[in-house]
This record gives C-alpha cells, sequence and structure tokens, in this order.
C-alpha cells in the first residue's frame, strides 16, 4: 500500500507548513507518526485516504480482530459445557465463560460488516426473541452433529437458547438439555469459524469497476455505522426502557441486554467501544492503514473536512463520559446517553453522510 500521497495538515500546521515541507516529509518516510509519539493532535499530517484503504483496515484490524477473538471465547466456552455435562465442571465456570463470550460478542456485532452481513451471522447465532418449543423440539430430537444442527431453526438455537438453558432452566450434568447445550456451543463456533474477513478483490476490474464498487462499499458500510448507532440507542436501552414503562415494571426487571447476568452496562459499553473504535481517533498519531484501523474521524481530516470531523469527535467525547458510568437503574443517566445517541445518529445521517456524498438506506443489523 503507498505511503507517499497528499497529506493535509490540521491546525496550526496549516500556517506554517508548505508544499516544501510536506514534500521533505514524505520523502524521508514519515508519513506516519508512532503512535504516542505526537500529543497534540493539531498539529498532526492526516493523508488522504483511499475507500479501499479504509475499508480494508476495518476489515482486517477491527472485525477480524474481534472475530478472531470472540472465536477463542466461544471455543472455550464449548470446552467448559462438554466438561460440566460430564461432571468434571461447575456450572458457574460455564455461566462466567458464556459472560465474557457474550461481551466479546456484542463487541462484535455492534457493526455487522463484511461476512457477518452477507452469511446472515446475526440471525443465525443470536436470533431474538427465541422459541422455548422450538428449544424443547430440538433438545428432544438430540442432534449429534453439524449436519443435524443445519436442520434446526435459528429460533431454537445460538445464544438466546443457550442463555435460557443456562440462566433460566435448571441445566443438569448428563441429560438431553445438556447435551445440546453443548452442540449450541460447536454450532455457534462453526458459524464464526467459517466468516472469512478478507477485502473483496478489485484488481480485475477496470477503472470504472473498481470506483462503482468501492462506493458501494463505502455507503453500505456507513450505513451500517449509523445502523449500530441506532441500534444500541433503540434495540438496546429505548426500547426495553420503555416496554418496561408500558408494562410498569421496574427498570431492573426491562429487558436489557444480558440482564440475567446483572451485565447490562457493561453490554452497553462493549457496544459503544467497538462503535467509538471505528468513529473517532484513540491516540495522537495518524493511523496506517496497513496496521490499525482508519476510523470516520481520520478519514474526514483526510478529505479536509475537518468541522465534520470535530463535530463527531466532541458528540462521541460526550459519550464516553455518559457510557463509562451508564446505570440501567438510573432512568436520568439513561435519558442522557439516548439522547446523545439520538444526536450523533442526526449528525452522521444530515452532515457526515453529505459530506461523504453518500445516501442513508437501509441499514441491517443481521444481514436479512
Amino acid at each position: 500500500m503507498k505511503k507517499n500521497r497528499v497529506f493535509f495538515c490540521i491546525g496550526a500546521c496549516i500556517a506554517l507548513i508548505s508544499i516544501g515541507l510536506i514534500s521533505i516529509a514524505l520523502s524521508s518516510g514519515l508519513a506516519y507518526a508512532a503512535p504516542g509519539a505526537i500529543k497534540d493532535r493539531g498539529n498532526l499530517l492526516f493523508p488522504y485516504y483511499s475507500q479501499a484503504e479504509l475499508l480494508s483496515s476495518v476489515i482486517e484490524h477491527h472485525h477480524a480482530n474481534m472475530a478472531h477473538r470472540l472465536e477463542a471465547r466461544v471455543s472455550k466456552l464449548s470446552e467448559s459445557l462438554g466438561d460440566f455435562c460430564e461432571g468434571q465442571a461447575d456450572q458457574q465456570v460455564v455461566k462466567n465463560n458464556y459472560a465474557q463470550t457474550m461481551l466479546a460478542w456484542h463487541g462484535l456485532s455492534a457493526v455487522v460488516w463484511g461476512p457477518m452481513l452477507e452469511k446472515n451471522t446475526v440471525r443465525q447465532i443470536d436470533f431474538r426473541p427465541f422459541r422455548q418449543n422450538l428449544l424443547e423440539r430440538a433438545i428432544q430430537k438430540q442432534p449429534r452433529n453439524p449436519q443435524d444442527m443445519a436442520l434446526i431453526g435459528s429460533p431454537a438455537k445460538g445464544f438466546p437458547a443457550l442463555e435460557h438453558l443456562l440462566f433460566v432452566s435448571p441445566l443438569q450434568p448428563d441429560t438431553p438439555a445438556c447435551q445440546y447445550a453443548v452442540q449450541l456451543g460447536r454450532d455457534i463456533h462453526g458459524h464464526l469459524a467459517g466468516l472469512e474477513w478478507q477485502t473483496p478483490p478489485v484488481e480485475n476490474m477496470d477503472e470504472s469497476e473498481q470506483a462503482q464498487s468501492l462506493f458501494a462499499g463505502m455507503q453500505a458500510y456507513f450505513n451500517q455505522v449509523v445502523g449500530g448507532v441506532h441500534h444500541l440507542s433503540w434495540e438496546q436501552i429505548e426500547k426495553p426502557r420503555l416496554k418496561a414503562i408500558d408494562q410498569q415494571l421496574p427498570l431492573s426487571q426491562a429487558q436489557w441486554p444480558l440482564n440475567q447476568l446483572s451485565m447490562t452496562p457493561q453490554a452497553w459499553r462493549a457496544q459503544w467501544a467497538a462503535l467509538s473504535d471505528l468513529l473517532v481517533l484513540k491516540a495522537d498519531a495518524v493511523p496506517d492503514p496497513d496496521h490499525e484501523v482508519v476510523p470516520l474521524e481520520a478519514y474526514l481530516l483526510g478529505l479536509g473536512q475537518i468541522e465534520l470531523a470535530d463535530g463527531l469527535s466532541s458528540r462521541c467525547q460526550q459519550l464516553d463520559a455518559s457510557m463509562s458510568q451508564l446505570d440501567s437503574a438510573n432512568p436520568v443517566q439513561i435519558e442522557v446517553a439516548v439522547n446523545q445517541l439520538n444526536a450523533l445518529e442526526t449528525f452522521l445521517k444530515q452532515d457526515v453522510a453529505r459530506g461523504l456524498k453518500v445516501s442513508i438506506q437501509f441499514s441491517s443489523s443481521d444481514g436479512d
């Protein structure tokens, strides 16, 4: 990937750096600052990132890394399930592994992208609401292998079914339900292992086809990011809150994510952390797309869209503060966080979309 590209100067550098100095910096190989080397972001030089660099950085350095960590978590969970069903492990070990697995899943699925979108991964392993009657039928069928599990419908599989068996039904070793739980873990692992985290090739396309393909990819990605912000705000926070109010239930009984594990705030923070990594810079250094994610803030700075980048950064900083202390039992904190997420979504849809010349379309969280 080429490093000698046009750079935009931010802040004080606009008035101080000439074309000649920029050429010297590029020719000396200083295209990217070492992480943490520069503490004043206003003095950073941001390159013009291509759409291909942005998209490949997201696939290779965000989703692929998170997917591999989740896959390792699921493998450990499956192993502990097998040990428990053979009477060789405590159920609390399984529950702890499940909790850590779900936090990793909430991070990865915060923005559904790449092969997750193409293969309907969310629907395959996190179909909600699951169907208890279908789960009971599936247990009676006693599937023994991946081929058997392929015949079981999504409403009786995945994380929701496993969560029901662990935290609602009294799962016992050496029972059909326990053996089915083992198969659930293996089935989830199989779906994750089957994801191919590679940037789609464009080498065999002509220049016009490449441009069209990259623009379509950029537009789809941006819509999925916007969809991720909406999903966190509405599906994960506001909708369960309103439903609890409508049913006159205390917030502690709302259908929050991971409420069975008393880990709702952690689930929210895991989703926001993943979204934030794709939105704004996390270090006082220029990201190198060959080795790290290029967030939208850096991409906008490279386009010279400084006002949009600053607006995105300020909104995300507010959310960082709100999400870090968000308590699912505190209605005031919840309202503040929802309002900030809604403001961010509106800013992305209206201002950033206009700056990137993309349109807002249907955004899918599960690839349907």
